[in-house]
């Protein structure tokens, strides 16, 4: 079953991706599903691409991450 995605896209890229798939006589939706499609792919249970990682943040934050006092933090720097 199809479902709908809503994206935000700079005009720029999306006039370009546009001109890409007219000329690959696609869709800009098949486009789309096809390179998440492969982005999203993994080898075996648990391995991913290095691109796929660097996309999805598996870079990870501190383990004991504070986010109010992370954002007090930068308040505080930034209007002190």
């Amino acid at each position: 079953m199809d479902a709908r995605l809503t994206l935000s896209i700079k005009n720029s890229v999306i006039k370009l991706a546009k001109g890409f798939a007219r000329n690959r006589k696609t869709s800009l939706s098949e486009l789309v599903e096809s390179f998440l499609g492969k982005v999203t792919e993994t080898e075996g249970s648990e391995k991913s691409t290095c691109f796929v990682k660097s996309l999805s943040g598996t870079s990870g934050s501190p383990k004991k991450f504070e986010a109010k006092e992370e954002y007090k933090k930068h308040k505080l720097k930034k209007y002190a």
